[in-house]
């Protein structure tokens, strides 16, 4: 199962067991054997004083841990996702509440009186142009 945490990234939510509990190739057959098999065999070669076989158990059991590592840093790397993704979404909560707060608490007098002197002022930057352009050269060596 997977959660959507941003509009083109999802994480998982939960893992399988085989994804967590690997399984590896035991060394001298092609034979994958599991993680509790693994350790089963481990203690029966401890029970039966079997130092080939506590080696061999030791070794599979480095690996399947080296698994479970990779697996705990899968699941950090998800953490960090969520964090970055939650820091992304109250930055742009932030924003729209100023932005709504800035339309809400707007001055309808003091706005309409601003626009009111833009606007004069662009008919008076109007005006002077027209009467600018009409001028020749002539006009203006006199």
């Amino acid at each position: 199962m997977a959660v959507m945490v941003g509009e083109q990234r999802s994480i998982p939510i939960n893992r399988t067991g085989t994804e967590t509990f690997i399984s590896i190739n035991r060394t001298g057959s092609n034979q994958a054997v599991g993680f509790f098999e693994v350790m089963d065999d481990l203690v029966n070669g401890i029970n039966n004083s079997d130092g080939a076989a506590m080696q061999q158990g030791i070794k599979e059991m480095t690996d399947l841990m080296n698994g479970l590592t990779l697996a705990h840093a899968d699941i950090g790397t998800d953490m960090n996702v969520v964090d970055q993704q939650t820091s992304v979404i109250e930055d742009t909560i932030l924003n729209l509440k100023t932005t709504i707060s800035s339309v809400e608490d707007l001055d309808y007098a003091a706005a309409i009186t601003k626009m009111n002197q833009q606007m004069l002022s662009l008919e008076a930057a109007q005006s002077s142009f027209s009467k600018m352009a009409q001028l020749t050269l002539f006009n203006y060596l006199k």
